[in-house]
């Protein structure tokens, strides 16, 4: 995939996304430009991570999710 002959990524900074996370990784690999989407986890509310696999499990068109953590707090270092 491809837009305009370039790799297309996401990154999600997390914290207080539990409640959206899921939809906005649903809908964003549901465009079928975007490549890969990064879930950066900042500390971020428990049940995030289950969010992020649900939501994973359920893409269809091969674009890529991966969840990262990032111990140093705050959306900069994210």
């Amino acid at each position: 995939m491809s837009w305009r002959g370039c790799r297309i990524s996401v990154v999600f900074p997390t914290y207080n996304e539990r409640d959206s996370i899921r939809a906005a990784i649903l809908d964003f690999a549901a465009t079928d430009v975007v490549d890969e989407i990064v879930v950066v986890n900042n500390n971020a509310a428990a049940g995030t991570s289950e969010e992020v696999a649900e939501a994973t499990a359920r893409i269809v068109n091969g674009t890529l999710v991966r969840e990262v953590d990032e111990i140093r707090q705050g959306y900069g270092h994210a």
